[in-house]
């Protein structure tokens, strides 16, 4: 008798635990399928307590990602339209100024920065990929530089350990 008590009320726990029997499956679009089961004394489901509905509804939107441009490609995670200077570390920036004077004849002195910021770029290509090359598929620290003098403005991409390449596509007056 005890036994049987015992028995009774450790079901009733464990099905209490399992909740009252309902399952709903929510596929992306088309049917929802309810199901609700009632738990019989054994555990099992009752014969006469099953009971099903199906009822269509229409797929989410889902909105489309807007495509980019022709020719433009994925650059940094930086807001572009409000530039940002003196985030690069001086001797960076110097070694950056030094190279563009080299390619442009143009003094050091005679360079604005327009932009010089850290960034993080969203792979090797440091926001300024080369065609038919490949590059790493990390995100990189680094930073961002964009020199003006008169007509000419360059753009430099660093890597954060002072690493840097001019990005031709982006720069002007050569």
């Amino acid at each position: 008798m005890i036994r049987g008590a015992v028995c009774t009320v450790a079901l009733s726990l464990i099905m209490a635990a399992c909740g009252t029997g309902d399952t709903t499956v929510e596929p992306l679009g088309g049917s929802t399928t309810s199901t609700s089961v009632a738990i019989g004394y054994d555990g099992g489901p009752a014969d006469d307590e099953t009971t099903s509905s199906t009822t269509e509804s229409a797929a989410p939107e889902v909105p489309a990602e807007a495509p980019l441009p022709e020719g433009t490609v994925p650059g940094p995670m930086v807001d572009q339209e409000d530039p940002i200077t003196g985030e690069v570390p001086v001797e960076m920036l110097a070694a950056v100024k030094a190279d563009a004077s080299a390619r442009t004849g143009v003094a050091e002195s005679e360079f604005v920065e327009i932009r010089s910021q850290q960034v993080t770029w969203n792979d090797g290509s440091l926001g300024c990929p080369r065609p038919g090359e490949a590059y790493v598929q990390i995100i990189m620290d680094g930073y961002w530089v964009v020199l003006e003098a008169g007509d000419i403005r360059l753009d430099y991409r660093l890597t954060a350990d002072g690493r840097f390449r001019l990005c031709e596509e982006a720069s002007t007056g050569l």
